[in-house]
């Protein structure tokens, strides 16, 4: 079925702290790549880490590649640090400019905006990130449920995730010119936030998952014919 294809079977005593090494490594990518998304108009709620503490984050990261790494009380990121790390794609997912649409035009109908292209993925400078971000949130809030943030991503989930917004994203995918759009890493990310909403509707019901996978089912077809 499609959930045990998305969710596999992690072992219950390690998925926390996997959870946090997914985090750890994957908002350091995101982040650096996503800071001149935010201008100085910010809202003071999306205000980021200093640069000196992402410093530190990428530091922390090469350091595990190269077998040097910390110990596991060390791989905890506390709620402060990780509501300030969700910061930047609760601000960023509806920044639509800048932005790298990376696509190839048929004709002149598809000159649209980024938003009417990707109505749900159209923040956070390019598609791929926008649905990176959308990941770290539904990770962020699956590690500190009944919060303030939690509550903040549930709103923004409900607002971006409805079948009218999928239905335009798959539709994109759907053009033969987009048969190649965001292959493989992309799709990829795209996989991951299916299985975080997988776990999310386990844990609390959600329905986001049930919503986002025509586009994933068809994207995952798409990756198993190429």
């Amino acid at each position: 079925g499609i959930n045990a294809e998305y969710m596999g079977r992690p072992k219950v005593q390690s998925f926390r702290k996997k959870g946090m090494m997914k985090l750890f490594s994957s908002v350091v990518l995101f982040v650096l790549g996503q800071i001149y998304c935010l201008d100085e108009n910010a809202n003071e709620n999306f205000k980021l880490m200093d640069w000196s503490n992402l410093k530190q984050l990428q530091q922390g990261m090469t350091n595990a590649r190269s077998g040097d790494v910390p110990k596991d009380s060390d791989l905890d990121l506390d709620y402060d640090t990780v509501a300030r790390l969700a910061g930047l794609p609760l601000h960023c997912h509806s920044v639509e400019y800048p932005n790298k649409l990376n696509q190839v035009l048929q004709d002149e109908s598809e000159l649209l905006s980024p938003s009417e292209l990707h109505p749900i993925f159209y923040g956070c400078f390019d598609w791929h990130s926008s649905v990176h971000g959308h990941w770290l949130l539904a990770r962020a809030a699956a590690l500190f449920p009944d919060t303030d943030l939690a509550q903040n991503v549930s709103a923004v989930f409900n607002e971006q995730f409805t079948a009218e917004k999928v239905e335009q994203e798959l539709k994109y995918f759907q053009r033969k010119a987009a048969s190649a759009f965001e292959r493989t890493y992309g799709w990829a990310w795209l996989v991951k936030l299916q299985e975080e909403l997988e776990k999310s509707a386990l844990e609390t019901g959600s329905s986001w998952n049930v919503i986002l996978r025509p586009l994933t089912d068809h994207v995952v077809s798409t990756w198993k014919t190429f």
